[in-house]
């Protein structure tokens, strides 16, 4: 595959796991909203990885990791970064809480009691506006700009 086929691939995998995230708002299955919420949105940031480097993005599904990375050439602007350690950076170690918590959750906890209704709204909502912000990021790389 070249440059751009990997970019769509993850680009794709990345919606599908995010209308995943949306099916199981729908049916109640709370937990697993948040887990493919953090899924869709490392897969969006795998692919302005590539985008930068032209190469395989790292194996981890650490976003805060992924973005610093991506960034350790001076590839965002000072309003980028703002942006960013402003409004996405704690959403971002939240939703890896929750990838860590959702696969290896304690015997003793109920997994219903990890996340609910309004939290998994919450994240939802906010997981399709940072999907849209890393998507703005890939087209301004992908300018130039």
């Amino acid at each position: 595959m070249d440059k751009e086929e990997k970019i769509n691939h993850w680009l794709c995998m990345s919606r599908y796991d995010i209308e995943s995230a949306e099916y199981m708002l729908s049916a109640g299955r709370y937990v697993y909203v948040v887990f493919m919420c953090q899924q869709a949105i490392e897969k969006v940031m795998k692919a302005l990885f590539i985008k930068v480097y032209d190469e395989e993005p790292i194996r981890t599904h650490n976003v805060n990791f992924l973005f610093h990375k991506i960034n350790e050439e001076g590839t965002f602007s000072k309003e980028i970064i703002k942006e960013y350690n402003e409004i996405w950076e704690e959403y971002f170690v939240e939703i890896l809480s929750f990838y860590t918590e959702v696969r290896y959750v304690d015997y003793k906890v109920k997994i219903e009691d990890i996340v609910d209704a309004e939290h998994a709204h919450r994240v939802f909502e906010k997981g399709k506006e940072a999907i849209i912000w890393i998507q703005k990021l890939l087209n301004l790389k992908s300018t130039g700009s």
